[in-house]
């Protein structure tokens, strides 16, 4: 893939600080680090006041004090949330890019679910979506599913004009270290979409503005 504007509208919101590396050989003076759920609610909720929002998450989505991305944004006055798309893993779960709705009866929200193997995002998922907030913890790998479907997640937001919203997270493998070869061209795949090395070093924001380009 090569690095052409997808999204018309991305925003990446991360916390502050500096990671803690084990390579120094006295602790430094760092900051605390905030998910990007933190960030959105303290700083920057205006973004999203007014609209209907669509969260791309699953139970790795969990706020400083460990409440749920759907528990914390369902309780902001005039936040819509209408739509959650729960990415699900695992062979014992059939493929399919077929579209199956359940609506929460406690909430309203209508709920998807997203095998982590599909070939797209299926519009009829953003069908009532002003904007589509990403909230996934990568794992610091270029053959990451997550990483596939934050991709298929910009595409198909593209497609229909609708803002992407990353909530970022901490590269659990850091930033200090890249290493491993970068992927050719020639030997892409749905798991190897990015010429970049095996441990690229990124945050799934940093990841994202990389391929908007």
């Amino acid at each position: 893939m090569n690095t052409r504007k997808l999204v018309q509208q991305l925003v990446v919101i991360a916390g502050v600080g500096i990671f803690y590396s084990l390579i120094f050989s006295c602790a430094p003076h760092y900051s605390p680090i905030f998910p990007g759920l933190d960030v959105l609610v303290k700083e920057k909720v205006d973004l999203i006041r007014g609209k209907r929002i669509g969260i791309l998450s699953n139970r790795t989505a969990i706020s400083s004090d460990g409440k749920h991305i759907v528990n914390v944004l369902t309780a902001i006055p005039e936040v819509t949330v209408t739509t959650l798309i729960n990415l699900e893993y695992g062979k014992q779960t059939e493929r399919t890019d077929s579209v199956k709705a359940q609506i929460d009866s406690t909430t309203g929200i209508t709920t998807y679910i997203l095998h982590c193997n599909s070939r797209k995002l299926p519009s009829e998922m953003l069908q009532n979506v002003d904007a589509l907030i990403f909230d996934l913890q990568d794992i610091g790998v270029r053959f990451s599913n997550d990483l596939r479907v934050m991709i298929l997640a910009m595409e198909a937001t593209a497609n229909k004009g609708i803002e992407f919203i990353v909530l970022d997270r901490p590269n659990p493998l850091t930033g200090a270290i890249v290493e491993g070869p970068v992927l050719q061209p020639e030997f892409k795949s749905p798991l190897g979409l990015l010429s970049i090395p095996i441990r690229h070093g990124m945050t799934m924001g940093e990841l994202a503005l990389y391929i908007n380009g």
